[in-house]
């Protein structure tokens, strides 16, 4: 590869039957230091997590000590089919608890709660069905939504059982 000040140069072969092809490319300098920028900031997300991902995983380690304390099972956390996916899923008695968790670091846009739209509520239906089917279970199923507000070190959560019903 040959370095100019302004510009990178390349070479990339690859055979193809008896044939050597030899393409050449070149790239701005400036367009190759953001894409290693890019690539080794996207590297250390993937290491790290994002700072949205440790509040959403603190308010559903909050949300699974809640249903624990209060005498719930916890069945999963974080379940997936396709494209739908369940905060947490537990189990008290007779009763599947399909749980939506909300986690927000202040409430100038409203109440984590209120975040969980039709749409959403739609999916986790259809999340919840596809676990019976799959778990071969029988059982009431009620839709919960824990919102959590985290302050510092300190944190609020609010617990609304039955959120809404489902349209079978």
């Amino acid at each position: 590869m040959v370095h100019s000040p302004k510009t990178i140069f390349g070479k990339y072969s690859y055979s193809y039957g008896n044939f050597q092809i030899t393409e050449y490319f070149r790239y701005p300098l400036s367009l190759y230091q953001k894409l290693i920028l890019f690539l080794q900031k996207f590297l250390l997300s993937l290491a790290m997590g994002t700072e949205t991902q440790k509040i959403g995983q603190r308010g559903e380690d909050l949300a699974a000590d809640f249903y624990v304390r209060n005498g719930y099972s916890i069945l999963e956390r974080n379940w997936k089919c396709y494209h739908l996916e369940v905060d947490l899923i537990t189990r008290n008695e007779d009763t599947l608890v399909i749980c939506e968790v909300k986690t927000r670091t202040n409430i100038a846009f409203g109440e984590p709660e209120t975040f969980v739209t039709p749409q959403k509520q739609k999916n986790l239906i259809r999340a919840a069905n596809m676990y019976l089917t799959r778990a071969g279970l029988n059982l009431d199923v009620r839709f919960d939504i824990i919102s959590v507000t985290l302050c510092g070190n300190d944190h609020q959560l609010h617990h609304i059982p039955d959120a809404f019903q489902p349209k079978w």
